[in-house]
């Protein structure tokens, strides 16, 4: 969802994919819930969809500091889909990373990854997937 700078602190040099905004903002339309779960601390995610007015986009934010066990650990996607009153077979969890195919497998929640990060697309073809896309907008491709 956001690209950060090198040492992956999040600051005010922190930027969104191009497709973030219109991803969110289309899922949002269809009046599907979102959420992030993240190792990285809850205010700081809080402070960078803040600053680039998408706040209101995101339902659940679940930060390292929100669990005692991190991803690959399923705790703090499971009380994400908890939070949201949501059932396992509605999820869809959107990852750019081999911990994010772990987490989803551990929830026992479909998993559909990006190639955004560092992680290649042989990588995923491991873990269960729905779709391996290159962006968030090629979700939405069939």
């Amino acid at each position: 969802m956001f690209r950060e700078k090198a040492n992956e602190v999040m600051s005010k040099d922190t930027v969104l994919y191009a497709d973030t905004l219109n991803t969110l903002q289309r899922l949002k339309q269809s009046g599907l819930n979102t959420g992030i779960v993240t190792t990285k601390y809850h205010f700081r995610i809080v402070e960078t969809l803040n600053m680039h007015r998408v706040m209101d986009l995101i339902d659940i934010i679940v930060g390292g500091e929100d669990v005692k066990v991190p991803k690959p650990s399923p705790e703090g996607l499971l009380l994400a889909i908890d939070s949201l009153n949501e059932q396992l077979n509605n999820v869809l969890y959107i990852g750019d990373s081999l911990i994010d195919a772990k987490t989803a497998l551990a929830a026992n929640v479909d998993f559909a990854a990006v190639t955004t990060g560092t992680t290649k697309e042989i990588e995923f073809l491991q873990y269960p997937y729905v779709k391996i896309a290159k962006n968030l907008s090629e979700l939405f491709n069939e």
